[in-house]
């Protein structure tokens, strides 16, 4: 068994900082608290306070470890379909793995977590001859499908599906008249 260091009076401490950051990357940002985290982790509110000064210091430094931990694709421009739609099952594994990520209130966290991702998006779309403004449209639309596919994995497993099921259905009646949709879809 590995010692933990040590907290104040001399008395090993029961909670770790990573301990804290792993906690609070399975909350939804909307429902994160450092009360919250302190019952789930099983000790008193006041010894997150330890590790962080707040709930604003805890999302800078959660942001800081989920940019360490999302993976980024070497860009491909030759084969940018492939790659636009592998990059975009990584994010929404990463999303869906760390739904805090997707209600941070502030943009400048999710910026530093997903900058190197979009980055790469931009960089294999603009090489296989994609304008920058349609890059970026590009990639905004994988974005937004990545997002509501994980948020709608954060329901119920139950409830997820069967809407996932309707949604589907109701959408290939409606497909009927709208051929791009059917086609793509």
């Amino acid at each position: 068994m590995t010692d933990k260091p040590k907290g104040p009076g001399g008395r090993p401490a029961r909670i770790s900082r990573a301990d804290i950051i792993a906690e609070a990357r399975k909350i939804p940002a909307k429902e994160l608290s450092l009360s919250l985290i302190a019952r789930r982790l099983g000790v008193k509110t006041p010894s997150l306070y330890n590790h962080f000064e707040s709930r604003q210091a805890l999302l800078v430094a959660l942001s800081a470890e989920l940019a360490t931990q999302l993976k980024v694709r070497a860009p491909d421009p030759g084969h940018w379909r492939k790659w636009l739609a592998a990059t975009a099952g990584d994010l929404y594994e990463f999303y869906a793995a760390n739904p805090v990520i997707l209600e941070m209130e502030s943009s400048q966290l999710v910026a530093n977590v997903v900058a190197p991702i979009m980055e790469a998006a931009m960089e294999t779309l603009q090489k296989a001859g994609f304008e920058p403004v349609d890059s970026l449209l590009v990639w905004g639309a994988v974005v937004g499908v990545a997002v509501l596919k994980a948020q709608s994995a954060q329901m119920e497993p139950d409830k997820a599906t069967a809407r996932t099921a309707g949604a589907e259905h109701t959408l290939a009646e409606k497909s009927v008249r709208f051929p791009r949709v059917r086609e793509t879809y």
